[in-house]
Order: structure tokens, then sequence, then C-alpha cells
């Protein structure tokens, strides 16, 4: 059996939750639409060739990587990530880009290859809606409080998010947190926020409170 292809993509938004799209200028795929990423070559982890990727294609650094799905065909494995950059994302190979929300990506004229992925991604995220978000990073235990305080707020206004989630940051759990504090993070937990926290920082807290723990990838 043929080894199958696998591909990297990454999913930037912007602060409306709109998703990153460049429309390539070259053939043999010129007009036609892409999600930023590509294959796997040979000698490559997953994650070293959505970096390279995105340097190639955008001339951004990634500045965080979080696995977000997989979608297996055939033919490919298709590897989805959820990232961020503190770059703009300046177009190399696109002739045009824009963010677009997730309900318009079937309206767009896709690449061959991107075309069935896309088509998944968008029942998806019409099914989870786990894109559109706030997101925080505080890197102290001051900033963690206040942010907590914001959060429990932001619960207020819900109807403006589809998903709030808080990084918690290495620097802010160097020392452990107090009952108050965890108490507060468990209650807003219940209330939808997400948390996520690095692979090698015990917070004391019960494993159910940080989604996607084992996935997180810290870079």
């Amino acid at each position: 059996m043929a080894k199958k292809i696998e591909v990297a993509i990454g999913i930037l938004t912007n602060p409306e939750g709109k998703l990153l799209v460049g429309r390539r200028m070259s053939d043999p795929y010129a007009g036609k639409w892409e999600m930023p990423g590509g294959k796997v070559e040979d000698g490559e982890t997953v994650l070293q060739a959505l970096r390279r990727e995105f340097k190639e294609e955008g001339g951004v650094e990634l500045s965080e990587i979080y696995r977000w799905t997989r979608i297996e065909s055939e033919e490919r494995i298709l590897h989805l990530f959820r990232v961020f950059s503190e770059q703009e994302f300046v177009p190399k190979i696109y002739e045009a880009h824009d963010y677009v929300a997730h309900d318009s990506l079937l309206t767009l004229d896709w690449i061959e290859t991107n075309r069935d992925f896309v088509k998944d991604l968008s029942e998806i995220l019409a099914r989870d809606r786990k894109i559109g978000h706030i997101r925080f990073n505080p890197k102290s235990l001051e900033e963690l409080r206040d942010t907590l305080d914001y959060l429990a707020n932001s619960l207020k206004s819900r109807g403006m998010f589809r998903r709030i989630s808080c990084i918690l940051h290495s620097d802010a759990l160097l020392f452990p947190m107090n009952k108050s504090l965890r108490e507060r993070v468990e209650t807003l937990h219940h209330q939808g926020v997400e948390f996520y926290a690095p692979l090698n920082i015990d917070i004391g807290l019960p494993p159910y409170i940080i989604k996607m723990r084992k996935e997180v990838t810290h870079v």
C-alpha cells in the first residue's frame, strides 16, 4: 500500500473569528483559493512543515500551535492546527488574501486538494462553532487574576463570542494557584471557558479542566 500524503494546514483567524485564505497566483492553481499550509516533505515532522509553509507563504513565524483535528482519506492525511502569530501575514505566493466567515468557505473556488477538506471543515465549524473566540494569555499571577475577572464579566455578554479560551502561560504558573484561584477557574470552566496549559506544568487542577492538554504544543 502506498504511503499516504501528509498535509499540514494552519487555521489563522482575525479578532472576528474569520479564517485566513489565499488565492494562488501561479499555475497550475492560479486563481484558486487555499488555506496556508502544504505537504510534509521527506525528513520533516508535521510541525516543521507547518512552520516552513507559513514562513514561505506569508513571511511569518508561528508563536503558538494547537493541534485541532485530523481528516483522513484514502490518499492523504490532513493535519489541522489552530495557529497564532504576532506578525502580519504578508502573502508571497498569493495574488490576494482575505479573512472569511466559516459559512462562506464553500462559496470560494478551492484548489482540488482543499475542496473536500473545506467541506468537512465547514460542517465541523457549523456544528461545533469552535473558531471565533476571544483569547487571553496571562503571563503572571496578577495578570491571571485580572483575566479571570474579565472572563467572568465577559460571560454576561456571551452572545458576542462563540468560544472563550484562556491560554495559561507557564510564567503565570510558576507558583501554585491558591484555593480561591482554583475555584474561580473551575467555576469558569463549568460556565464554558476553555483553558489550555503546557504539558510540563502541573497546576493542581483536575485533568478535565485543561482541554486538549496532551495536544498543546508551545513554540
